[in-house]
C-alpha cells in the first residue's frame, strides 16, 4: 500500500455546456458523405483510429468498441465506398464520449455535422445533450456554441492516484 505522500494529485477543470431542443442549430453532412449508424461491420474502420498501446490490444479494443456501438447512440459519415471517415459515439448520460474525423476529412464540417446529428438523436430520445470541454479547447467550444450549446457552469475534478 502506498503511503499518502506518494500519491499524485491532479486537478482538471472543464466548462459544462448543455443543449435544449429549441437551441439546436442543425448541420448537414458534407457533400459526398453518407450519414449512417455504426455497426459491427465498421469495427475495423473504427479500431484503426483508436489509440492503442500495443498490437496485442486490438482484439480487446474491438470488443470494447462493439459494446459501445451496440449500447449507445452513435452516428457516422461514410465515403462512397462505405468506409467510415468520421464518427461520434455517445454515452448513457447524453454526452459525446468519442468523436473522430479522419485527417483527410477535417475542415469540411464533419465535426459540426456529427455533433449536431448526435445531439438531435439525444433530444429525440428525451435526453438533454451535454458536454464538458477543457477551457483551452477553444475550437471545440466554438463548434458547440455554433450548434446551440450554452454554458451551464464549470466542474473541477480533484483526483489522487
Amino acid at each position: 500500500m502506498k503511503s499518502k505522500d506518494k500519491f499524485v494529485k491532479k486537478c482538471e477543470m472543464y466548462n459544462l455546456y448543455h443543449l435544449d431542443e429549441n437551441s439546436l442549430q442543425s448541420s448537414v453532412a458534407p457533400t459526398n458523405l453518407n450519414v449512417g449508424i455504426l455497426t459491427t461491420e465498421h469495427l475495423d474502420d473504427i479500431a484503426d483510429t483508436w489509440e492503442q498501446s500495443s498490437t496485442e490490444q486490438v482484439d480487446s479494443t474491438k470488443e470494447y468498441i462493439n459494446v459501445l456501438i451496440n449500447t449507445f447512440l452513435n452516428v457516422c459519415l461514410c465515403n462512397s465506398i462505405e468506409k467510415v471517415v468520421a464518427y461520434g459515439l455517445g454515452t448513457d448520460c447524453g454526452t459525446i464520449g468519442y468523436l473522430h474525423v479522419n485527417a483527410n476529412y477535417r475542415g469540411r464540417g464533419c465535426t459540426k455535422a456529427l455533433i449536431s446529428m448526435l445531439s438531435a438523436k439525444y433530444i429525440e430520445a428525451g435526453i438533454t445533450p451535454s458536454v464538458k470541454i477543457q477551457p483551452e479547447n477553444i475550437l471545440s467550444i466554438s463548434v458547440h456554441e455554433q450548434i446551440g450549446y450554452q454554458s451551464s457552469g464549470i466542474v473541477v475534478y480533484d483526483m489522487e492516484f
